[in-house]
């Protein structure tokens, strides 16, 4: 601590050998191995994968990186990289799947449309409710974890607080804090595991909700809820991606990762494309 002058330049120093650090992934055979157990136990699994469009902040609470920079990172110690929390993921489709289904049912407008009988009881439908009467949901997400990326994994940034201590304007001070995010340009790979029409062998209960499956996009698709092919066709060539075909639960995925799963999304952070699904 002594060779540096405060403790702001020590934090710029961890944060520069944190950003340039080369680091190993390896995730493939990993994330194969899951879907593998998925398949075994009788899901049905599409993989999916996404590359951030600008940095990504996920997990601003976790001690990780929170106590050098005050801001959190999710960071997994075993395989000593960031990733995504499959729960986060179904957070962010659970609450698109609502907003879609609220316009489809041509409830925009109006108020509390989560909240509204026909889609609370739909998304509890999929993805599940707690209480003494809930029940697991019929879909899943695995962590997301970085398979390739860019030019790095990490990158320092800086939010400035002004008025930390502050009881008015005359005291507010800026004093700029670095932090570390996750870079743009990273691929991450998931997967959406789903409990199939036939229910899971040996679990009668699976079969008292399911998915309503389609197996080709077309005019009635829209009703349905997954898709089991493959939608990467459809995701590389926006013009044949119709929002009224794609079946709710892929479209609500696509939404999902377009507005921002993590932190500071309304300023362009945590925002992803898409690059396959299938």
């Amino acid at each position: 601590m002594d060779e540096y002058e405060n403790l702001g330049e020590l934090k710029r120093e961890l944060a520069k050998r944190l950003v340039t650090a080369r680091t190993q992934l390896g995730m493939d055979k990993v994330l194969e191995e899951v879907k593998k157990a998925l398949e075994s136990n009788g899901f049905h699994v599409k993989v999916l994968e996404f590359k951030s469009t600008w940095r990504s902040l996920v997990g601003t609470s976790e001690t990780s990186f929170s106590i050098p920079f005050e801001v959190g990172l999710f960071w997994d110690p075993v395989y000593n990289l960031p990733f995504i929390p499959g729960t986060s993921i179904k957070g962010a489709v659970r609450m698109a799947f609502a907003q879609l289904l609220a316009k489809r049912l041509n409830m925009v407008g109006t108020t509390n449309q989560v909240k509204d009988s026909r889609v609370s009881s739909e998304v509890a439908r999929v993805f599940g409710e707690g209480g003494e009467r809930g029940h697991a949901g019929l879909v899943g997400f695995v962590d997301a974890y970085p398979i390739k990326y860019d030019e790095r994994l990490l990158d320092p940034d800086v939010v400035t607080p002004h008025y930390q201590d502050a009881k008015n304007e005359l005291e507010a001070q800026p004093i700029p804090n670095v932090f570390i995010a996750m870079s743009r340009g990273i691929t991450f790979r998931t997967m959406l595991f789903y409990v199939p029409p036939e229910g899971i062998p040996g679990r009668r209960e699976s079969k008292k909700h399911t998915l309503k499956v389609v197996d080709n996009i077309g005019d009635n698709s829209g009703q349905a809820d997954i898709f089991r092919g493959n939608l990467a066709y459809q995701i590389k060539d926006p013009e044949r991606l119709d929002p009224d075909t794609i079946p709710l639960l892929d479209l609500s995925v696509l939404y999902a990762f377009a507005m921002g799963v993590g932190a500071k999304t309304s300023v362009g952070y945590s925002r992803f494309e898409v690059i396959k699904y299938e």
